[in-house]
């Protein structure tokens, strides 16, 4: 692994990092949660849904990795929330 990459990787890692990631990833979470109540279109609730999951997941993994820990099964609902933004893209 290449030094650049190595001290970047060093430095996501440490705890008190991963938990600035994680408030970030709250704050989209809810964000979304917003626009899934709020919404007025379909397109306008499967945008929050799949907000609400990606950046959900994320808050999750962020936390757990502060910790020493992984959840394999994350990865899932980080894609499903990545495919349902993606999704609302594409509808009208």
């Amino acid at each position: 692994m290449q030094p650049f990459l190595q001290s970047l990787w060093e430095f996501v890692n440490r705890k008190n990092v991963r938990m600035a990631l994680a408030a970030f990833c709250v704050i989209f979470a809810i964000q979304g949660g917003y626009r899934l109540i709020a919404g007025e279109s379909k397109m306008d609730v499967t945008r929050g849904g799949g907000e609400v999951l990606f950046w959900g997941a994320w808050t999750a993994i962020n936390f757990l990795r502060a910790y020493g820990r992984t959840a394999s099964r994350l990865n899932m609902v980080t894609n499903v929330g990545l495919a349902l933004i993606i999704l609302s893209w594409f509808m009208n």
